[in-house]
């Protein structure tokens, strides 16, 4: 008797005119964004800048941040809604 040969075909159909947008985790501290406060200096321009941009523009669907206290995780929620009310979830990592 001989032997039977099965043979499989995979078919994986994937979007190609639709990429899907890379994504970050974004170490937070409030200081590094914060521009209502005095003594402002070029970093908190930029790190405020950089948040923002990254808001309106990344499309991403869900945001991750790491910082160092679960009160720097409330601040980053707190700051992208400033940008976007209707931003979507955002994930705290652990760092580590």
């Amino acid at each position: 008797m001989g032997h039977r040969r099965t043979t499989y075909l995979l078919i994986i159909i994937v979007d190609t005119k639709t990429p899907q947008p890379e994504n970050a985790v974004l170490f937070h501290h409030p200081d590094a964004v914060s521009i209502n406060q005095d003594g402002i200096m070029g970093r908190h321009s930029a790190g405020d800048g950089f948040l923002s941009g990254f808001v309106k523009h990344s499309g991403v669907d869900h945001y991750y941040n790491q910082s160092t206290i679960p009160e720097h995780d409330k601040n980053f929620i707190e700051r992208i809604k400033t940008f976007d009310v209707d931003a979507p979830e955002c994930i705290p990592v652990p760092v580590g």
